[in-house]
């Protein structure tokens, strides 16, 4: 995916590995793992920098999706994803990679619905781009997890809903609800892909 104003390049690789234990019969560790890696290229194409790692810690499987460029193309959103082979449930964060400090911010976005929407709320989130001052778009819908719901819980909204999310912002007042209805723009633009002859 390439930044708007041209300049920088930014790729996905994942490597997935499969395992085969001596003993088959007796064996009860993982049989597959996965190591997704972010790389960004800057101007001048200087070689690409390793910048985010995501080796399984607790889950076998993760991947990375490149969401989108910021409209000044200094912050890069990210969607990470953590799941367990042959299961149904797949856990999702985002990050941002900033151009300027090379750093990564990983949001804590289960705090904010929160002070948003009260304590004990869920809901299922998808990033969707930035708005065109900056801040992070976020889709929330009603949490389908009866059982998370059967045990106190409660969904944090009851139909989809956009919020947009100021990294820079105050704390407690950095996510603000937009119309449902809004288009989000896209900023960066992804390559075609090459094909061998």
């Amino acid at each position: 995916m390439v930044s708007p104003d041209g300049l920088r390049r930014a790729r996905v690789e994942v490597k997935a590995t499969a395992l085969k234990p001596k003993n088959e019969a007796t064996y009860a560790g993982r049989l597959r793992s996965n190591n997704s890696t972010l790389l960004v290229e800057g101007p001048g194409g200087e070689i690409s920098k390793i910048i985010y790692s995501d080796s399984p810690k607790v889950l076998e499987g993760n991947s990375i999706k490149l969401v989108d460029w910021s409209p000044d193309g200094k912050s890069l959103l990210v969607e990470a994803a953590q799941w367990e082979y042959e299961s149904e449930g797949i856990y999702t964060e985002f990050f941002v990679f900033s151009v300027d400090s090379g750093t990564i911010t990983e949001p804590d976005l289960m705090e904010m619905l929160a002070a948003k929407f009260g304590k004990d709320c869920y809901s299922e989130n998808t990033v969707l781009g930035f708005t065109p001052d900056g801040a992070i778009v976020i889709a929330l819908e009603p949490d389908a997890d009866q059982v998370g719901l059967e045990n106190g819980a409660k969904s944090c909204v009851k139909r989809k809903t956009l919020v947009s999310l100021n990294l820079t912002g105050q704390p407690g007042k950095n996510l603000q609800t937009m119309p449902v209805n809004t288009k989000v723009a896209h900023y960066g633009r992804f390559l075609p892909l090459e094909t061998s002859k």
